[in-house]
């Protein structure tokens, strides 16, 4: 077990950058003395990983090394730090290489600790699937919002009635079965029963979900999701025609993966705007099958950036720090000019029905979220499409961290 976590806001971090002191030979180090330290590769993506260490001593300085021999660990790679997350960052790697790093303690100029050498690799870049950009999004968006066709002629002007959802349900169905996946519909009916036993209300609706079965076999689901339904009225552009393209393109890139860890299910909720009557009854049919959700991702209103700041609001709730963890790296590598602020949570949305649950949004912690919210206002010519799209790239990675295994893959 770790002693205790050294905080990194406490450390001189010293790392060794093949400077002065030029390449260390492994062997030459000597064995821990007074305190063993403890090291862990917590996340590696493509370029950028995750590192940090344990020890019982608090008051040495930290040295780490890191080279792509196990024999000579020469730190040619810059490093900083992010203190949201009490880890190391070690940047400018190679894609798909085995790297190696050791951490020593140092005191008065004596080394009182060192750790085992630990080995991890960086991941394969992620081939871009360009039909999921841009132009992709503005379809989607359009379509759910009636700038375009929705099929034929046809255009929604909302997504509240029965009639309109089902339509909205039938183009995203639909639009599940293009991406390579199989669309399938989730009919739900649900009472409000007084304390008489009078019903004094009833509902119908439909989710839209498809599955992506992990490449060996368990029972462990990630739910990436998010709401398709609008209040009357008012188109939906921001809310959530936007997060339903995110869940989209997501869905699309995860269906040209090799290989999964876990089972996925992508689905798209219905009655969001009336009290979450859509992912209550998917959460309801996945606890009634035995899932384990191990994370569920929803994507919530990521339309609007009126000071141009590319900022997101980042509602962890109840997400495992892995999962904060990919979703950090994940800017750091694919839209470094974007901010997560970390919240405990972000409104009251369809991830308030799952365990280990995450959403993301625009950034309503600072107002900075559409002035046409729940309004007719809220249209196709609102959505910066832009960044959109950062957030997009930030969602994607970050699922495919999440899903691609383990980061750690040997240590001596």
């Amino acid at each position: 077990m770790f002693s205790r976590t050294l905080p990194l806001s406490l450390l001189a971090l010293l790392f060794a950058w093949g400077c002065d002191s030029g390449a260390i030979e492994a062997e030459e180090l000597p064995g821990p003395d007074a305190f063993d330290v403890v090291p862990q590769v917590e996340m590696a993506g493509f370029t950028t990983a995750y590192i940090s260490w344990s020890s019982a001593d608090t008051s040495a300085n930290a040295v780490v090394r890191i080279g792509r021999s196990r024999d000579v660990l020469d730190g040619n790679v810059p490093a900083g730090q992010d203190d949201s997350l009490s880890v190391a960052v070690a940047e400018g790697l190679e894609s798909d290489t085995e790297y190696y790093f050791s951490v020593s303690l140092i005191r008065d100029g004596d080394e009182v600790g060192r750790s085992d050498t630990v080995s991890f690799r960086t991941r394969p870049l992620l081939p871009q699937a360009s039909d999921l950009g841009v132009a992709f999004q503005q379809e989607v968006v359009g379509r759910l919002t009636g700038h375009i066709p929705v099929r034929d002629t046809l255009r929604l002007r909302t997504r509240s009635d029965s009639v309109s959802r089902r339509r909205a349900a039938e183009y995203l169905r639909d639009g599940l079965t293009s991406l390579g996946l199989e669309g399938e519909f989730h009919e739900y009916h649900g009472t409000y029963v007084d304390g008489d036993g009078v019903v004094q209300s009833e509902w119908w609706g439909q989710n839209v979900f498809a599955t992506l079965p992990a490449t060996s076999p368990t029972d462990e689901w990630v739910v990436i999701g998010s709401h398709y339904d609008s209040v009357q009225g008012s188109p939906g552009a921001i809310d959530n025609a936007t997060g339903v393209a995110i869940t989209l393109a997501v869905a699309g890139q995860l269906a040209q993966l090799g290989r999964l860890s876990q089972n996925v299910v992508v689905a798209l909720f219905d009655q969001e705007e009336r009290g979450l009557l859509g992912s209550g009854a998917f959460a309801e049919r996945m606890a009634s099958a035995g899932d384990s959700v191990r994370s569920m991702h929803n994507f919530e209103m990521t339309g609007w950036d009126g000071d141009g700041d590319r900022a997101l609001d980042f509602g962890t709730r109840t997400s495992p720090r892995r999962v904060r963890l990919a979703y950090r790296l994940a800017a750091r590598e694919m839209a470094p000019d974007v901010t997560l602020n970390e919240m405990f949570d972000v409104g009251r949305s369809d991830h308030r029905r799952f365990a280990n649950s995450l959403v993301l949004s625009e950034e309503f912690s600072s107002g900075d979220r559409t002035p046409y919210y729940h309004g007719p206002g809220d249209t196709y010519d609102t959505v910066d499409f832009d960044y959109l799209l950062s957030t997009t790239r930030v969602a994607t990675t970050a699922v495919v961290l999440l899903l691609t295994g383990e980061t750690l893959s040997s240590g001596s």
